[in-house]
């Protein structure tokens, strides 16, 4: 009970009380070690037995281990240097008697001495003992005073770093004894300056002075071991400097405080850095706050640590962490905005975003996010503080720009004085083959090529100077070659500085320009060319015409005058295949020339177009072969223009082959097609002149003999015929003096089925059962009368009138089925008569045909607007006319044998 009790006094009872029994007990084990009875013989005790004594000492050495910390227990029981030599010297003495008793008890037993020197033997061994516990001692005591000294050695270097530390550290280490208000303080290598802690609270500030010492004594009070004190003190001069102390405050085992450990630490440099740090924030966040972006700052980790009033505002949103930026921002600028946040965060570059956000109205807004990390003397980032700026405005602006100028043909690019690209459009990088991304950023060079920007770089400079320069360069492409340019460099400069801030270019591909150019000059000299050939070809008819219509005069004989006739009508039908052949160029040129397809024998066709020109070629002496298959050669087309093309042909190599020269014609079956070669063996045709031998008005050396007629429109007008016919031709010749050959290949008819009904071509009634009223109305009185005449020959009933307002004056007292009318006409034009004729009952079902020399296609859709039914272009064939009559039903037959109106 006395071992548990927490009571001093009690304490020292059990310690007493303890000590007692082990010495009694160990008093009592004397007779057993040293065989002494006469230490018991004056029966002041009780008999016991070594058993039972051993116990009790057992018991009363347990006692005192129980609290190994009171009394003497602790020299023995302790860490210290002390305690261990103790516990080495207590063992020492207590094995010493022992020893001595094995030896004195062993002795007797094997009768080494008499009994009767027991008594001196144990008085000298105990001597002897005595001594050697003296020894032990005193070596003992030399130890520790050795450790002492190495403690103390040790502890004033201890001392000696503390202050090296401290003086490093700008601290003050000291330490307090509260039950003498000892001071030591630790404050540089000389060592510890001793003083009162009441001479240290002098320095202390007065208004702090009360304070320190309240909090001292309430936390010595709630036993509480740490604290942290700030508080101001004065320093020698008297200047107040602010201090932090930290300490520890140690207590004995009844709880009082015994001692306090600890530093002060001089923080006025502190207090002043962080007193201004707090100013500059207070006045980052005014200035932020009447800012009218978006500005925030960010910690190292990407969370937002601030954001201004101006967040709020637009977003209705107080707080801008991840979740609420996953709301207010859409999907696709959210991903791309996080990926770029973290790559920024990862590699430390200054981070840069557009996308667009949506405001407290539900509304989206582009904003451009700019933040930059701020990095501490390490290097580290501390913290990335940005703006977000509404760019809506601009973006719009820049997306109504960027669709202007992607669908502009022109090469647009915007640069800095470094040439590095700022904008370019669509066509620019499509160009090159790029991305956007893939060029903004780069220089010019890096795109262009290090070649090509040698080759515009003086312009650059000129550019960069502030002049305007416009220039050609030659541009090579890897895929699409060399290509010319056409390029125009501005100078973008500030109108507040004047300074040039780069260029813009506006570079366009003229390559096909350029083709066309030199293309139109080599048609215009062409067309030169074949103006005056036009002129000399139609000059030379005229000669023979206006020499016969001299013998047409009175008196000359028949014979004569029938010669003349014949040589007028001659040199007209040639005069009009040449116009012939100008208005079929035009109408393919301009795709207004119709084929009246119907299936028809090649065969036939060539043998009609050889009997055509074999006057042409025995006039000349040339031998004409002509190679037909046995079978029909059936293709699908346009007879009058097949003949046309076979004409031509020969034609052709009857003028550039030499009299006497051999021409062959032969059609054979190739697969789906019939092939027709003409090979002569003519003047032939040279390398350089091949690829443009179907060109307009291109013609072979006219210093040939038989190459000075012509227009040189034949070959081109052939080809586009064949083609018309889903055909193809070529030419062939080995150079010139070589001969030439012309293939021209057509895909064959499919055959009709048996059951399919043949056309009847033979039931072909006479033409006229009964007489048709036709009215002929033209200004020019000899082509009305020379029509008119044609006309009765061939059954109609004529009337003519001279201009319009004749023409519906007539109609309406004749009522005529028919009406050949010209458009140019005095008075009433030939489209306002059509339109009077369209408006009168009897003149619905009136067939009008416009015969005029104007032959455009907007002539022939005003005629088309006025009423007419055909629209034919002088000079008009006779047998065309009446044909077109025929196939409108004016003087037809229908298939019963009646007249169809």
């Amino acid at each position: 009970l006395l071992a548990r009790s927490q009571a001093r006094a009690l304490q020292t009872a059990f310690v007493t009380l303890a000590t007692m029994g082990l010495l009694l007990v160990a008093s009592a084990m004397l007779p057993f070690l040293f065989g002494a009875d006469g230490v018991g013989g004056a029966a002041l005790y009780s008999q016991v037995s070594l058993p039972t004594t051993l116990a009790q000492a057992g018991l009363a050495f347990g006692l005192l281990c129980v609290r190994p910390e009171l009394g003497w227990m602790r020299l023995l029981s302790g860490d210290e240097p002390a305690s261990r030599e103790m516990r080495s010297l207590a063992i020492g003495v207590i094995a010493l008697p022992l020893g001595l008793a094995v030896l004195l008890q062993t002795g007797l037993r094997a009768r080494l001495y008499p009994a009767t020197y027991h008594v001196p033997v144990l008085v000298f061994g105990s001597i002897v003992v005595v001594f050697a516990a003296l020894l032990m001692t005193a070596a003992r005591l030399r130890r520790i005073d050795q450790e002492r000294q190495r403690s103390s050695e040790a502890r004033r270097r201890a001392e000696s770093e503390l202050g090296i530390a401290l003086a490093a550290a700008k601290m003050v280490g000291f330490q307090l004894d509260l039950r003498t208000h000892a001071l030591r303080r630790f404050a540089n290598t000389q060592g510890s300056v001793r003083s009162t802690y009441e001479a240290y609270l002098q320095t202390v500030h007065p208004e702090d002075r009360e304070r320190v010492g309240a909090y001292l004594r309430k936390q010595r009070e709630a036993r509480r071991r740490e604290y942290e004190l700030h508080y101001r003190v004065l320093d020698a001069q008297g200047d107040v400097r602010r201090v932090l102390e930290k300490g520890e405050i140690r207590y004995d085992d009844r709880g009082e405080g015994q001692e306090i450990f600890g530093v002060t630490i001089d923080i006025t440099r502190d207090v002043q850095v962080r007193e201004a740090l707090k100013e500059s924030e207070e006045r980052f966040r005014r200035l932020a706050e009447s800012m009218p972006q978006i500005v925030f700052v960010a910690g190292a980790d990407g969370e937002v640590v601030y954001i201004n009033q101006r967040w709020r505002e637009y977003t209705g949103v107080a707080t801008a962490n991840f979740e609420d930026c996953r709301r207010l921002v859409p999907r696709e600028d959210f991903d791309a905005l996080t990926s770029n946040w973290k790559r920024a965060r990862e590699t430390g570059e200054t981070f840069v975003a557009e996308f667009r956000l949506r405001g407290v109205d539900g509304l989206y807004r582009w904003f451009l996010t700019r933040a930059v990390p701020v990095r501490n003397s390490q290097g580290a980032i501390e913290r990335w503080c940005g703006t977000s700026t509404d760019i809506d405005a601009q973006k719009r602006a820049h997306e109504e720009l960027r669709l202007v100028t992607d669908h502009a043909d022109v090469l647009l690019a915007h640069c800095d004085t470094g040439t590095r690209y700022l904008f370019v459009n669509k066509a620019y990088t499509k160009r090159f083959k790029l991305e956007p991304e893939e060029v903004l950023g780069k220089t010019v060079e890096e795109i262009v090529g290090r070649t090509t920007y040698r080759s515009i770089e003086p312009y650059v400079k000129l550019a960069l100077a502030g002049q305007c320069v416009t220039f050609d360069v030659e541009v090579s492409f890897r895929e699409l070659g060399k290509r010319y340019m056409h390029c125009r460099y501005v100078p973008d400069t500030d109108s507040s500085s004047g300074k040039v801030r780069g260029f813009v270019a506006a570079v366009t591909d003229v390559t096909e320009r350029r083709q066309l150019e030199e293309q139109l000059r080599e048609a215009d000299h062409r067309k030169d060319e074949f103006l005056a050939l036009l002129a000399h070809e139609l000059r030379n008819p005229l000669a023979p015409i206006r020499y016969a219509t001299g013998l047409l005069k009175p008196g000359v004989p028949a014979e004569i005058s029938a010669a003349a006739h014949d040589v007028i009508e001659r040199q007209v039908a040639h005069m009009a295949r040449l116009v012939d052949d100008l208005l079929d160029v035009s109408r393919i040129t301009r795709n207004t020339l119709e084929l009246r397809a119907e299936r028809v024998d090649l065969r036939a066709i060539v043998r009609s177009a050889a009997d055509a020109v074999r006057p042409l070629f025995e006039a000349v002496n040339h031998d004409l072969q002509v190679l037909l298959p046995a079978e029909p050669a059936h293709v699908d087309g346009d007879s009058a223009r097949l003949q046309q093309i076979v004409g031509n042909l020969l034609n052709n190599a009857a003028k550039y082959t030499e009299p006497g020269g051999r021409i062959e014609v032969q059609v054979v079956r190739e697969g789906s097609a019939f092939v027709l070669c003409v090979r002569d063996t003519g003047i032939g045709i040279a390398p350089e002149l091949l690829p443009k031998l179907f060109d307009l008005f291109v013609q072979g050396d006219r210093t040939q003999t038989r190459a000075s007629s012509g227009l040189g429109v034949g070959l081109s007008l052939t080809k586009r015929l064949v083609e018309l016919h889903h055909g193809s031709i070529e030419a062939y010749s080995d150079g010139l003096g070589c001969g030439s050959a012309f293939t021209v290949k057509l895909p064959a008819a499919v055959e009709a089925s048996a059951g399919e009904s043949r056309a009847l071509t033979d039931n072909v009634l006479p033409m006229f059962q009964r007489r048709h009223r036709l009215l002929i109305v033209d200004d020019n009185l000899d082509a009305a009368n020379s029509l008119a005449i044609l006309a009765q020959f061939s059954g109609y009933v004529t009337h003519i009138a001279n201009d319009g307002l004749a023409a519906i004056e007539m109609a309406e007292i004749v009522r005529p089925e028919a009406i050949i009318m010209d458009l140019g006409m005095p008075r009433m034009s030939g489209f306002e008569a059509a339109r009077w004729v369209r408006q009168q009952p009897w003149g619905k079902d009136t067939v009008l045909i416009a015969v005029t020399g104007w032959g455009q296609e907007e002539d022939r859709r005003r005629s088309r607007e006025a009423g007419f039914d055909v629209h034919l272009t002088k000079p008009v064939d006779s047998s065309e006319l009446l044909n077109e009559l025929q196939r409108r039903s004016v003087g037809a037959v229908s298939a019963g044998g009646q007249i169809a109106r």
